[in-house]
């Protein structure tokens, strides 16, 4: 048992690790990762299909053994030949793929490559099954074999993504995860050598009578549709659950890992269940009281979806919050959703393998057939079905689906089944899964093939994208810094005449690249969705969908660099959400690298980063990593803001031939000034007023930090926790950017923008965000102070002189004497703006000159 365990182990382990390789090489499209996931069950139900009594069944240990040992090295082989692999044919299948050429290239090469070892893997299970029926003298110990390898499967499944990748890499787990199966072959040729002193207890298999010919009227026909359907249903249940719980959970690579071992734990308990009761049961009453039995907790399951939310948050309080919290409650759900549906699952898979044991049949084939279904499980709910009917109509139809299986309609367990099938059918489409703000509206919803995108409207009408109901993606009150997202870089650059910008989402920063004269843009979007969500943010995005300058592709921004032969000037990476499964990617000094071999030769790259949504770990790493690729970098702030501040890494291939200051007021110059304005740069000074620091004065600052690699994406395994544990204030990193930066120096500068009055704007600028961080914090008296000394520091810098008047004019309400007192020192610091004395002037009845 503790072998069986193991080989579940070290192949479930091996898995994970493929599809993240898979992904990092053939992209995280449909017809990607649809194609791995059937390439690999493929594989395994041809190497179950192998398995037969008469040939390798004869000596089942050394079958085992030697299975094992070709697993082993394949695991091992396979982390230095699939990037190699898949770097080569993201050559074959270039820019524009058709859906059909992408998803035969993605299924093709993973089964050329994983083939043999999948196809090992298939075989194992039947010739376990073969070792302990002749151990146990039973034809019935498909359940307790299932039970046992599946039980080291769940534990495969969260000790990689939990504990081995994240400590050692992609490569080096599945060295670890080889390992264990080479153990594993050890293991079962001692148990050989032990076993062959043993008296023979179990005849051939084919002596043995077939517990199907018990059953009545269940031809081989009938089993082999009932085996091919149920795979297909319960690898369609997997990919429907995933994504109704991609509504609710963080979504990181642990939230996938969890929702999976969930699963897996469930058809555990459900096969070792029905080794230990059902297998004395009338075999087509059981099978048809198990057929409703999936079928009614399927329907309990989407039925709880709803309150799945509430359930998560109350669960992640109650153990504290952090990542605990988010992995503990994220299992609850996952657990929730998957546990009753699957055990009944677990039992129906070990009843019809069992079923079909005879000499013409035999557990292999039936195996086989229930591994064929599942290849086409994830494709046909995930491509067809659920953008088709959504939610509520997939689980309606997998429920339906388990019942039109049941071989006779007499158990009570098929009526109750029809009427909780009619039951879940009043309930809203969506499940209620898409939150909805009080006083706000849904828009507009696309469940596709890759994830459910929304738009959300508010009370005043701004709208804000969501990606599964988790992720917000931009929107209209936000315009004005997505417009800076583009125009900063694109000042900076001396003459930029093609861009390309990667993830898009609302559009905005797209159409806002469009008012830069004769500037040609490709645009990199992963999610067909998000661009269907495009036009519900028109006028504020100017269409760039519709816009003959632009490009705007459907593709993996990481394929697409890798295949493109453009060359760039600009190169824009928008906002990526860090803590989301295999955005780390986008960080990784491969995929720098690959960017830096697109720009010009005066060409430049910007990767806009959410400080919000990082600790000083994973921003450190990010950091050494971009400065390992891009030697001459920078980093420039986004705008002037604690609550979600963003900065931009902005790495150039060689320093502009003109001053900064010189580039930046001839680029305004021939830039719509009215545009510009609308998205705060009226001058040159505002526009260098955002840079902070040399990359090299950060990273310099800290200690030094390991890389981001495609090997180790550290930032896939770090963003998680970091943002879990919600360090100090969501400004703090700014705040420590900001002392970080002092010992860098100033700009180099020349005529129209002086030195002194960059260093002076910068100096205020510094002021303000120790201001809003004290304020925030409640410390308003300290605020007020840095608030004044920042006015007093720069006239240019506005904000700070806004921000007194606001604090002055709440002021009154409470404490009026103090109040008169700050409006008075506010005209001294600056007696020529005329804005307090309009404004403020009225409050007190003084007379304005």
């Amino acid at each position: 048992m503790a072998v069986f365990f193991l080989s579940g182990l070290g192949s479930l382990g091996a898995q994970v690790v493929w599809t993240k390789l898979f992904a990092l090489g053939l992209g995280h499209e449909v017809p990607s990762v649809m194609a791995v996931v059937t390439a690999v069950m493929a594989g395994l139900a041809l190497g179950s299909a192998a398995w037969r009594s008469g040939r390798l069944g004869s000596h089942p240990m050394l079958a085992a053994s030697a299975l094992e040992w070709f697993v082993g090295a394949g695991v091992m082989v396979s982390g230095f030949v699939i990037p190699w692999a898949t770097t080569l044919c993201n050559g074959w299948v270039g820019l524009d793929p058709s859906a059909w050429f992408q998803g035969a290239v993605s299924f093709f090469v993973p089964v050329l490559l994983l083939l043999p070892i999948t196809a090992a893997m298939g075989a194992t299970l039947p010739a376990m099954e073969a070792i302990l029926a002749r151990l146990e003298d039973d034809d019935r110990v498909m359940g307790r074999v299932y039970a046992i390898n599946t039980a080291g499967a769940v534990a495969g499944c969260l000790g990689t993504a939990f504990a081995l990748m994240p400590a050692v890499g992609l490569k080096t787990s599945l060295l670890i995860c080889g390992t264990t199966n080479v153990v594993c072959a050890l293991s079962f040729h001692q148990l050989f050598l032990i076993s062959r002193g043993m008296p023979a207890q179990v005849q051939e298999s084919g002596n043995r009578s077939s517990r199907r010919a018990r059953g009545g009227p269940f031809t081989r026909r009938r089993l082999q549709i009932t085996l091919i359907a149920t795979g297909l249903l319960g690898l369609g249940l997997e990919m429907v659950g995933i994504r109704a719980l991609s509504q609710i959970f963080e979504n990181s690579i642990y939230s996938f890992a969890t929702a999976v071992a969930m699963y897996l734990a469930g058809t555990t308990l459900g096969a070792e269940a029905y080794h230990r009761w059902g297998r004395s049961r009338h075999p087509i009453e059981l099978l048809t009281w198990l057929l409703s039995c999936v079928a009614i907790t399927v329907l309990l399951a989407a039925a709880s979806l709803p309150r799945a939310k509430e359930v998560f948050l109350s669960v992640q309080a109650a153990v504290g919050g952090g990542w605990l919290g988010i992995v503990t409650a994220e299992m609850t759900v996952a657990a929730m959703i998957f546990l009753f549906p699957c055990a009944a699952m677990g039992a129906v898979y070990a009843h019809t393998v069992s079923l079909a044991r005879d000499p013409e049949f035999g557990v292999g084939r039936g195996v086989s057939w229930n591994y064929l279904g599942g290849a086409f499980g994830g494709g046909v709910f995930g491509i067809w079905i659920l953008p088709g009917v959504g939610f509520k109509g997939s689980f309606l139809m997998i429920a339906a689906g388990y019942l039109m299986l049941a071989p006779q309609l007499r158990s009570w367990s098929w009526a109750v089944a029809v009427g909780a099938l009619a039951a879940v059918s009043l309930l809203p489409s969506d499940l209620r899964l898409i939150e909805v703000p009080t006083g706000a509206r849904l828009v507009a919803e696309r469940t596709g093939t890759m994830a459910t995108a929304s738009v959300i409207a508010d009370e005043q009408n701004n709208r804000t994208l969501r990606v599964n109901n988790r992720f917000q993606m931009g929107g209209t009150a936000a315009s004005v810094a997505e417009r800076r997202q583009a125009h900063l870089p694109l000042l900076l650059h001396p003459h930029p005449r093609r861009a390309l910008v990667l993830g898009p989402g609302t559009g905005i920063t797209l159409g806002a690249t469009t008012v830069h004269t004769g500037l040609q843009v490709d645009s990199v979007e992963l999610l067909p969705e998000v661009i269907e969500m495009m036009a519900q943010f028109e006028p504020m995005n100017r269409a760039p969908q519709r816009n003959p300058r632009v490009t705007l592709r459907a593709a993996d921004a990481r394929r697409f660099i890798r295949a493109t032969t453009n060359r760039y000037d600009v190169i824009l990476a928008d906002l990526f959400h860090p803590a989301q499964d295999g955005t780390g990617s986008l960080y990784t000094q491969e995929h720098f690298e690959a960017i830096r071999d697109r720009l010009q030769p005066d060409g430049l790259f910007c990767q806009w980063l959410p400080l919000h949504q990082l600790d000083e770990v994973t921003w450190r790493i990010i950091a050494a990593t971009f400065k390992r690729v891009f030697s001459r970098s920078e980093v420039w702030l986004l705008h002037f803001n604690v609550d979600i501040p963003v900065v931009g890494l902005i790495g150039r291939m060689e320093s502009p031939e003109e001053s900064l200051a010189t580039l930046v007021e001839r680029r305004i110059q021939e830039t719509d000034p009215v545009e510009l304005r609308s998205a705060g740069f009226n001058n040159a000074l505002q526009v260098l007023g955002c840079w902070l620091a040399d990359l090299d004065t950060i990273v310099s600052a800290g200690p030094e930090s390991a890389l981001n690699t495609d090997d180790f994406p550290r930032v896939t395994f770090l963003a998680p926790c970091g943002l879990s544990r919600k360090v100090a204030s969501s400004d703090g990193l700014l705040i420590r950017l900001l002392e970080q930066s002092r010992e860098g120096g100033g700009m180099k500068s020349s005529a129209g923008v002086t030195q002194p009055l960059v260093d002076r704007y910068r100096k205020a600028r510094d002021q303000y965000l120790h201001g809003l961080s004290r304020e925030a914090a409640g410390n308003v008296n300290d605020a007020v102070e840095l608030y004044f000394a920042s006015a007093e520091a720069s006239v240019y810098f506005t904000a700070s002189y806004a921000r007194v008047v606001g604090l002055i004019q709440v002021m009154t309400q409470v404490d009026l004497p103090k109040a008169r007192g700050m409006y008075e020192r506010l005209l001294k610091v600056q007696p020529d703006q005329p804005l307090g004395r309009k404004m403020l002037a009225p409050l007190f009845q003084v007379e304005s000159p």
